[in-house]
């Protein structure tokens, strides 16, 4: 879990590439523990490990978000006058959003497995707005000023934002990088304030398209290819799994939007 201690390990000359669990804690060991069976199996075998044993792909791993669950949600929203619903929501729609300084819930798909946020229990907004850190902090999230945010940043733009990635895969904000002068200004909110590092979702379009989708229209707008990527939840609570769940963090706080798979509501007070 400490990524600044990730990071000096990658800089080790020796060191090619790092794999880092994208839970890497007690609820892992499952996962290990089969890799360790599978590896001494295959010797037996008399076959190399390293030719059919490969890291996770991808880390939604959890409950999907049913379309009958998101319709329920969404019926007993749609009485509420203080309330805008979009069907079918495209991502250009949402990302003129983030871009117009929108702070919105992403709660799609199969929900991550452990404690990182990789879109689709997430919250987003425009990396770009210092302002948005004291926002989301204060009026969504309740958590300390200092405690840093992260990016997601489509994989094409690794290079453009990381120093010395070393061409290394971070898909799963386990590793924490050095960043270029670019991504101090084009993604200063999803960075360590203190100095300027960052732990990083780098985002294949095989790995999430829907959410790829989003990021990639929100850069087709901006030229930003990113956005400020946190946990949906609220301050001591578990990140959100459900869409009534979603619905109550949505209306708890001062979230501007919430998008459940492609049903966008807002709040007509913020957004009309």
């Amino acid at each position: 879990m400490n990524v600044k201690a990730m990071m000096e390990i990658t800089q080790l000359p020796e060191l090619d590439n790092l794999f880092v669990c994208p839970s890497p804690s007690d609820e892992s060991l499952a996962i290990g523990a089969a890799y360790q069976f599978m590896h001494a199996h295959l010797l037996a075998q008399g076959k190399n490990p390293r030719e059919v044993l490969r890291p996770l792909q991808n880390a939604y791993l959890g409950p999907a978000l049913a379309a009958a669950e998101v319709r329920k949600a969404v019926e007993r929203l749609a009485g509420d006058g203080a309330l805008n619903i979009i069907d079918n929501c495209s991502p250009a729609q949402t990302a003129a959003l983030l871009r117009d300084g929108a702070v919105i819930a992403r709660c799609a798909g199969r929900s991550e497995f452990g404690a990182r946020a990789l879109g689709n229990r997430s919250i987003l907004a425009d990396p770009r707005s210092p302002a948005v850190v004291r926002v989301i902090n204060e009026k969504i999230k309740s958590r300390d000023f200092w405690m840093p945010f992260a990016p997601t940043i489509l994989a094409q733009r690794a290079d453009d934002y990381l120093a010395n990635r070393k061409n290394m895969q971070a898909p799963f904000m386990t590793l924490a990088f050095r960043t270029t002068r670019l991504a101090q200004t084009e993604l200063g909110a999803g960075l360590h304030p203190a100095d300027h590092t960052c732990r990083p979702q780098l985002l294949e379009a095989h790995q999430n398209p829907a959410y790829h989708e989003l990021v990639t229209a929100f850069q087709q707008l901006t030229g930003v290819g990113g956005v400020l990527n946190t946990s949906l939840n609220l301050h001591g609570e578990p990140i959100v799994q459900s869409a009534a769940d979603a619905v109550r963090v949505f209306a708890k706080s001062d979230l501007d939007g919430l998008l459940l798979d492609r049903v966008l509501i807002t709040k007509k007070r913020q957004h009309t």
